[in-house]
């Protein structure tokens, strides 16, 4: 009786993450920022969050306790209440691809991989779709899963030059030609479709049952950039702020397939690259433009990737960077994560906070890493 009464609970406070069910319409979806809200008094609530516990290897953790942890709401001590394995619950996973014709059918492999290795076809669900690409996503009818067959037909059937629109749409071109040298930094990454995160919420919500939700999402870190233009950094950090804010409410940990550009960073010598001048130094001075050039290259890709795992890790995810075949490190590290997972049900500390509250989980367990999210939302539903 004790055990049903502990799950009870557990589903009770998963359950605020959940809203009526109904076929999700798919309006346009302005990028805002997550509303801050003051929610009642913490002494009067039991908060359910979803976190990830992995050994050294990536491996799974077992056998966490509460009494191994130790919660920092808002700089003061939260109570655990309950600490169980998230697999008790139905999974809800969404997924993310991106419309890049280059590696599309990689991502295609390896998230049919995935589902093959993560859904249970009488528990879990999932929906598929992609975000950017020159052709705006036009089929609206989206819906749940839990058929292996079936989801892996309509990732097979999925177009490497259609999406969502997508906020993050940073890119940056280079070219040389004879002594010219060119930059060209474009932002965007709108294509006349919806957000693809104002749809990924609408399918969270549309699930009324109490699940745990997780979401696959592959990433090009350029898109991510805030580019070298100081007036491009804010829209870039507001729009951060809107994806992190949203999945903490609706508690969604980030699981992210990182695209890696291998080119970043190999040029910096101009190697196989011949430098010419009409006058004496212009060769040399051509040169240390284009070294110049290549490090600016790479400090801007490398903000574009610490973006992309602050969305992640914010989120109580995990990102992979890959350049395997078929992302197998990436798809092997989230199937871990996703078997890693629990669910703490915790009274958030008395400290008079506005949402989102920061949160912070430490543990005493032995060679154990926690994944947690950087903050929570008290009364956000």
């Amino acid at each position: 009786m004790k055990h049903a009464s502990l799950l009870f609970l557990l589903l009770a406070s998963l359950s605020s993450f959940c809203q009526e069910a109904g076929a999700p319409s798919l309006p346009p979806v302005p990028i805002a920022a997550a509303p801050v809200i003051k929610g009642p008094s913490p002494a009067q609530v039991r908060k359910g969050i979803l976190f990830g516990a992995l050994d050294p290897t990536g491996s799974a953790i077992s056998d966490l306790s509460k009494e191994q942890l130790q919660i920092m709401d808002s700089g003061q001590a939260a109570t655990p209440i309950m600490v169980r394995k998230a697999d008790q619950l139905p999974l809800d996973l969404g997924i993310v691809l991106y419309a890049d014709p280059k590696t599309f059918s990689q991502q295609q492999t390896a998230v049919i991989e995935l589902i093959k290795k993560v859904i249970r076809p009488e528990t879990d669900h999932a929906f598929v779709i992609s975000a950017g690409g020159n052709k705006p996503w036009s089929d609206g009818n989206l819906k749940w899963e839990n058929d292996v067959d079936a989801l892996t037909k309509t990732i097979q059937g999925l177009d490497k030059n259609t999406g969502f629109g997508d906020p993050f749409g940073y890119e940056m071109q280079t070219a040389s030609t004879g002594l010219g040298r060119d930059l060209v930094q474009k932002f965007g990454g709108g294509n006349g479709a919806p957000s693809v995160f104002g749809v990924l919420w609408q399918m969270m919500k549309s699930d009324a049952r109490p699940v745990r939700k997780v979401v696959v999402i592959v990433r090009n870190a350029w898109s991510h950039s805030p580019g070298t233009s100081g007036r491009y950094s804010p829209m870039i950090d507001a729009n951060l702020e809107y994806v992190i804010g949203n999945a903490q409410q609706l508690g969604i940990p980030f699981y992210v397939m990182g695209l890696e550009d291998l080119s970043i960073g190999s040029a910096t010598t101009n190697i196989g690259v011949t430098t010419t001048g009409v006058h004496p130094g212009d060769a040399a001075e051509r040169r240390t433009y284009d070294d110049q050039l290549e490090k600016m290259r790479k400090m801007a890709y490398d903000a574009g990737r610490s973006n992309v795992t602050r969305m992640a890790e914010a989120t109580g995810g995990h990102v992979w960077f890959s350049s395997k075949k078929n992302f197998a490190d990436a798809t092997d590290g989230i199937e871990r994560d996703i078997l890693g997972q629990y669910v703490l049900i915790f009274s958030p500390a008395p400290a008079d906070a506005a949402n989102p509250r920061s949160l912070r989980i430490t543990t005493t367990h032995k060679d154990c890493r926690l994944e947690t999210p950087s903050a929570f939302y008290i009364g956000a539903h």
